[in-house]
């Protein structure tokens, strides 16, 4: 019923040995597997939310709205000087990704403050 000490250790190091190689095969971005299964984390935080993300990463997440932000802001104004249509539809385009990272950045911020 006891387990003895070595085989414990024993156990514990095989799980150690395994959570080393799963850290290492996802660090390594050689190979185009390697760079893609990593990037599906990052993606899906980004177009999708996380409500147990960190401040960081809210944060990062913001300022990459405001980018879009600008971008779109400054496409908007060219076209209004131009009067290109096509540039409004680019420049909506992009505000809409900036509102949906701004939205994806405050998603679950207000449930990680009540813990």
């Amino acid at each position: 019923m006891e387990r003895d000490q070595p085989e414990n250790i024993s156990e514990e190091k095989d799980y150690l040995q395994a959570y080393i190689g799963e850290l290492e095969t996802k660090q390594s971005n050689i190979l185009w597997e390697d760079a893609h299964r990593n990037n599906r984390g990052v993606d899906k935080l980004l177009w999708k939310g996380d409500e147990n993300a960190p401040l960081v990463q809210r944060i990062g997440i913001a300022v990459f709205g405001f980018m879009f932000l600008l971008c779109g802001l400054g496409l908007a104004t060219i076209g209004y000087d131009q009067h290109a249509p096509f540039i409004y539809l680019i420049a909506a385009f992009s505000g809409f990704i900036a509102v949906r990272l701004f939205f994806n950045a405050v998603r679950g911020l207000r449930k990680s403050k009540d813990r």
